[in-house]
């Protein structure tokens, strides 16, 4: 998921091969966006209710930050990975992208 205050873009990736199928590999078996994109495909997510929950998160991850950082650091652009589990939770896995603002360096100032 690519977020930013102006756009969401959601995607999910599906490994192309079965679980069961023990002639391929672990690896070649489980892999989706850290792997090689050969082993997986790539759809947009359609459900809006899946897309509101994920900006939720998303709006929540910038308010702790602008929270935690007293309001110096403000988040422009995440992209985050995102996994469902079984009973339909949302788990945040990994980040691989996040661009700040850091207002102590770059002060604003508002005539």
């Amino acid at each position: 998921m690519t977020w930013s205050s102006q756009f969401c873009l959601l995607q999910r990736r599906t490994n192309i091969n079965k679980i069961e199928n023990r002639r391929v590999g672990l690896y070649e078996r489980l892999v989706t966006f850290e792997g090689p994109e050969h082993f997986s495909v790539l759809d947009s997510v359609t459900s809006p209710t899946l897309a509101g929950d994920l900006q939720k998160i998303c709006r929540g991850i910038v308010e702790h930050i602008r929270a935690i950082s007293n309001d110096r650091v403000n988040v422009t652009r995440m992209v985050l990975h995102f996994k469902l589990d079984p009973l339909e939770r949302i788990w945040l896995m990994y980040t691989t992208g996040l661009t700040v603002v850091d207002k102590s360096v770059f002060p604003v100032t508002i005539p």
